[in-house]
């Protein structure tokens, strides 16, 4: 490290060595006023020009630290990039030559693939929780619709004060019987359960054997989980809860593609890095709005109609979405990508800009 104090040290010699010349001049008994004058004029200009050099070397110094702190200030933080080269827009990545490149397909195809998945995994856990009430007293043996067709002004003040366990119980016929809360909650609690799991596992098959298939696999998991449910209460082969949850368990699996392939396929295989924002905006726009449109049409269909009637809506939904799937989405999922093309660089060539005009088919 750079010793700041020798100017200060080095200007101290130099006054000694001025007053000692002077010292030495009266001491001497220099007869010749000339040689005396000559002297101490030796002495000052050694002492100027060290000064001189003294405020060169700070302003320098402060010269470095001014172009020092100006190149920090124009340094970028690591992983930025710049989207714009002169005012033009650059495509990052850059697609490759290659037509079966998902980068190369029209903005049309590429807004279908989009929507398809969307639209195939959108509603399948919609009338989650909704429904638990209607669903204990599916497997209590009370029929949801009588409540509804129960007059309450006949409930009298004493029955409704010894009913403390649950309001709902006045207006049940004597001697029912709900089934637990924890028995209930299983039909919410498994499908979470297999959602979080199928999302891990469902990446790395994605990454092993592609995006299509994966995303195939879990839309008919949709549909055909949908349509079990539907169907749960009338199969003699095991009691109707227990179908009843593994059904909602199937359908989760389309439930944990909805959380991490949908974003990866329509927010990162297949539109270019200013793009992004739009197409996740857009699905999770259709994801919203598809879960509230079912989410208030569940309560109604059900008190009204029946509660498996949710699940057949969702099984047609579900397999016109799946049928979309196999008709519009390719496989996005590309490995030949190379470093310098992720970049927003091509090798060998120039950068491709948003003005230029794309590929189309």
């Amino acid at each position: 490290m750079m010793d700041r104090s020798w100017p200060l040290r080095d200007l101290e010699s130099s006054t000694q060595a001025v007053a000692t010349t002077r010292e030495e001049v009266v001491e001497g008994g220099l007869e010749d006023a000339h040689e005396r004058d000559t002297a101490l004029q030796e002495a000052s200009e050694d002492y100027h020009r060290f000064i001189e050099a003294v405020e060169r070397s700070s302003k320098q110094s402060a010269a470095v630290a001014e172009l020092r702190r100006s190149q920090k200030r124009k340094r970028l933080p690591m992983g930025t990039t710049r989207l714009y080269d002169h005012g033009r827009l650059r495509l990052i990545p850059t697609p490759s030559a290659h037509p079966v490149d998902p980068l190369n397909l029209s903005f049309r195809r590429k807004w279908a693939a989009i929507g398809a998945v969307c639209f195939a995994v959108a509603g399948e856990s919609a009338i989650g929780s909704l429904l638990l009430p209607i669903f204990a007293l599916e497997y209590a043996g009370v029929d949801p619709h009588a409540i509804r067709q129960t007059n309450a002004t006949t409930v009298t003040a004493a029955a409704l004060v010894s009913q403390i366990d649950s309001p709902v119980d006045v207006l049940l016929p004597t001697g029912t019987v709900l089934p637990a809360t924890s028995q209930m909650a299983l039909l919410a609690t498994v499908p979470l359960f297999v959602a979080a799991v199928a999302g891990y596992v469902l990446v790395p098959l994605s990454v092993a054997v592609g995006r299509r298939p994966v995303l195939l696999l879990a839309g008919a998991c949709t549909w055909a989980g949908a349509l079990w449910a539907g169907l749960s209460s009338y199969s003699p082969v095991l009691s109707p809860f227990v179908q009843h949850v593994a059904a909602r368990a199937v359908m989760a699996v389309g439930a944990g593609a909805a959380s991490v392939l949908v974003p990866l396929v329509a927010a990162h295989d297949l539109v270019f890095l200013h793009q992004q924002h739009t197409a996740l905006v857009a699905v999770v726009a259709c994801h919203a709005v598809t879960t509230a449109v079912i989410s208030a049409a569940t309560p109604y269909v059900a008190a009204f109609y029946d509660w498996r009637w949710m699940y057949f809506i969702l099984a047609a939904l579900g397999f016109v979405a799946w049928l979309l799937l196999v008709a519009l989405v390719p496989e996005t999922r590309w490995t030949q990508r190379t470093t310098a093309e992720l970049s927003g660089v091509c090798s060998g060539s120039s950068p491709r800009y948003a003005d230029e005009p794309q590929t189309l088919d």
